[in-house]
C-alpha cells in the first residue's frame, strides 16, 4: 500500500528513516529477566475482580485486551516486565514484544509528518514499519501517557486497528487521566494495582538483599 504513496515510500528508502528506525528497536536483556526474580505478585483490581496475573492471564487473552492504569510510580513498568517475561514462559510459542513507547517517540513523529490520508493506511505504515510488529502474537505497549497527549489518537487507532484485524492481544499501560479514552474506544475496564502491604514490603526487601548478594 505504501507505493502508492511516493512520499511514505520515498522516505522507506532514506537514511534517515533507517536511522529513526534502528534506535526505536527495543530488546528485552538479561537484566529484565534478572529483575523479574524478585518481583512481588501484585493484586489487579477491576471493577469486578481482584486477582494476581496468573490468574487471569487467560481471560486476557480470550478478551485479547488488557489496560493497565495506575498513577506514577505504582509499579506499572515493573509489572508489565514482568509480564513480559511470564507471558515467553508460559506461551514459548508465542512472539511476545515489549515496545517501551517513550522510546519510540521519534517513530510517532514520523508518522503523522507522513500525513498518509486513509488513517488505517497510516497505523498500519506504524504498526509495520516502525514498531515492527507484524511478525508478532501479543504485544505489551508500556507507558502510553508517555506519548500523550501528542499521539493519543495515533495509538488509540493503533490498538484499535491490532485488535480489528488480528488475533493478537495486547497489554497496555497508562496513567488514570488516559484511561477513560481507552477504556471508551476499547470497549474495556481498566485495572490498577492494589498497593503493597507490610507482608508485600518485606518480601520485596528480602528478595531485592538476596538478589544482591547483600546477606
Amino acid at each position: 500500500f505504501l507505493k502508492n504513496d511516493s512520499t511514505a515510500f520515498n522516505y522507506l528508502e532514506s537514511n534517515k528513516f533507517k536511522e529513526i528506525l534502528a534506535g526505536s528497536c527495543i530488546h528485552i536483556s538479561s537484566v529484565t529477566e534478572k529483575k523479574a526474580k524478585f518481583y512481588v505478585e501484585r493484586l489487579f483490581v477491576s471493577e469486578s475482580s481482584s486477582n494476581i496475573f496468573d490468574e487471569i492471564v487467560d481471560e486476557i487473552f480470550e478478551k485479547k485486551l488488557f489496560l493497565l492504569s495506575d498513577h506514577a510510580g505504582e509499579g506499572k513498568s515493573t509489572s508489565f516486565k514482568n509480564f513480559w517475561v511470564k507471558l515467553k514462559k508460559k506461551f514459548p510459542w508465542k512472539w511476545i514484544e515489549y515496545v517501551d513507547l517513550k522510546k519510540h517517540i521519534e517513530a510517532f513523529k514520523v508518522a503523522k509528518t507522513l500525513e498518509l490520508n486513509d488513517q488505517d493506511v497510516l497505523v498500519n505504515f506504524l504498526r509495520q514499519n516502525l514498531l515492527n510488529l507484524t511478525q508478532f502474537e501479543s504485544e505489551v505497549f508500556d507507558g502510553a501517557d508517555e506519548i500523550f497527549p501528542q499521539f493519543k489518537d495515533l495509538m488509540i487507532n493503533l490498538a484499535s486497528n491490532i485488535e480489528r484485524l488480528t488475533e493478537n492481544c495486547q497489554f497496555i499501560s497508562t496513567r488514570p487521566l488516559y484511561s477513560e479514552d481507552f477504556a471508551y474506544e476499547l470497549n474495556v475496564d481498566p485495572h490498577k494495582l492494589l498497593p503493597f502491604d507490610k507482608t508485600q514490603r518485606f518480601e520485596l526487601l528480602v528478595k531485592f538483599v538476596v538478589s544482591n548478594n547483600l546477606n
